[in-house]
């Protein structure tokens, strides 16, 4: 790494799961971190087990070591459209040896925390210059367990920071019997951390089970910006005229991102289009397994599916669009990270959120071209009144000069200055 970086420059280490083609919402965070940090001087390093996409959103001075892994590159496979019968079968072979592994440590199975991963961290580590900085990023909790071994062979070689945007004991997603087992793990692997970050909000939850209370004096919780948007983007003169396709022309439709069993079901957007009154087209971005719509032919005759292709080809689909869609997951306290990429096109959006899980909805209350629409309500005739109202009107979309603006004091400077002022106060300790 760098040695004429300035003395009060740090060397960090970013473990992120995965950087392949569209990254989640936890990489796309992770990498606007980063790269904030190299871009104010700091060496900054990412390792991760899948890194396609080269250029995306990462500054020149930002280094990737990648460790391919072979369940990774065979769960991937087996998702594309083009999966060859061998990678199949090794997915699945993998598939059933990894359910056997969960029957007896089910919650440690992961590519994240093979050896080779732990031998080209030290690696890593051992070129720098100072004590670097070692940043987990969860979810997959696997990257926090990692940090935990790296810290404890390493011992007091590294400064680690846990940032917990995703609590590994109460994760949605997990079997709730599991908790109990959770939390020990959670407890144990936390109890090596140097600094655990928390999203505001989400360490009060882990507050109220009092597990992670033991790890106060090393706890910090950055506020989420305040991500209401002004009133100054419904100006008139912050607009623009964008008229609706000639007759005969599809409207285009454009879903990005993934969908998942019980939280983030298509079932909503497919009970709104099956009762479309205009001619559209739906372009789906993501890993998308088509079965999940061709027991629908009335919408899926309409469906072009695309894969996952990089953010830059999917950015440039979506700002074509004419009309964004948006499945909110059933969690309450999920950052719709992907609501704010739509907006800052100045798009008409869709989006359909779950009663209790309203966060991307109060979102949107700010932004004048949204249609919300609740999940349970998608079969009503009114709702779907309203959903060919909105998509065959006449919008003026917004100027995305004033939405840049507007969003500019919300990009990750202001987390990472906190993040920075936590990390040197608590490396002075």
């Amino acid at each position: 790494m760098n040695s004429k970086r300035s003395n009060d420059k740090l060397e960090y280490l970013f473990l992120i799961d995965t950087l392949t083609l569209s990254p989640g919402a936890t990489a796309q965070c992770a990498l606007m971190i980063a790269d904030t940090l190299a871009i104010q001087g700091n060496a900054v390093s990412i390792l991760t087990l899948g890194y396609s996409d080269r250029n995306y959103c990462l500054n020149s001075n930002v280094k990737v070591f990648e460790v391919k892994s072979l369940l990774y590159t065979v769960y991937y496979g087996a998702n594309s459209n083009k999966t060859s019968a061998k990678n199949r079968i090794a997915y699945f072979v993998n598939t059933f040896i990894k359910y056997c592994f969960f029957a007896l440590h089910r919650n440690y199975f992961n590519a994240f925390l093979s050896k080779r991963i732990l031998r080209r961290a030290k690696d890593i580590i051992k070129g720098s210059n100072k004590k670097p900085v070692v940043v987990s990023f969860s979810e997959p909790f696997s990257t926090i367990l990692f940090g935990a071994r790296l810290k404890q062979e390493i011992k007091n070689g590294i400064f680690w920071v846990a940032y917990e945007m995703d609590p590994f004991a109460l994760n949605y997603t997990r079997p709730i019997e599991d908790r109990e087992q959770n939390e020990a793990i959670e407890r144990d692997a936390l109890r090596l951390a140097d600094l655990i970050v928390f999203a505001d909000g989400i360490k009060e939850e882990n507050d109220k089970q009092d597990y992670l209370t033991e790890y106060e004096d090393k706890s910090i919780s950055l506020s989420l910006p305040n991500l209401k948007l002004p009133p100054a983007i419904n100006d008139t003169t912050h607009t623009k005229s964008e008229c609706l396709k000639s007759k005969g022309s599809p409207i285009i439709l454009i879903y990005t991102g993934m969908f998942y069993h019980e939280f983030r079901e298509p079932k909503p957007l497919i009970n709104i289009l099956s009762n479309a009154n205009f001619d559209y087209e739906l372009h789906l971005y993501g890993s998308i397994d088509r079965s999940l719509f061709s027991d629908y032919p009335v919408v899926y005759k309409h469906c072009v599916f695309h894969g996952r292709l990089d953010k830059k080809t999917c950015d440039r689909a979506c700002a074509n669009a004419d009309i964004l869609l948006d499945v909110q997951n059933d969690i309450r306290n999920q950052i719709p990270s992907k609501l704010l990429t739509y907006m800052s096109l100045g798009k008409p959006i869709v989006s359909f959120y779950s009663p209790g899980a309203e966060i991307g909805k109060e979102y949107l209350n700010e932004y004048p071209l949204a249609l919300t629409i609740r999940k349970d309500k998608t079969t009503d005739h009114t709702t779907s009144d309203l959903f060919n109202s909105f998509c065959t009107t006449k919008h003026e979309i917004i100027d995305r000069s004033i939405l840049n603006e507007v969003l500019a004091p919300y990009l990750h400077e202001n987390i990472v200055k906190q993040l920075e002022h936590a990390i040197a106060q608590h490396r002075s300790l």
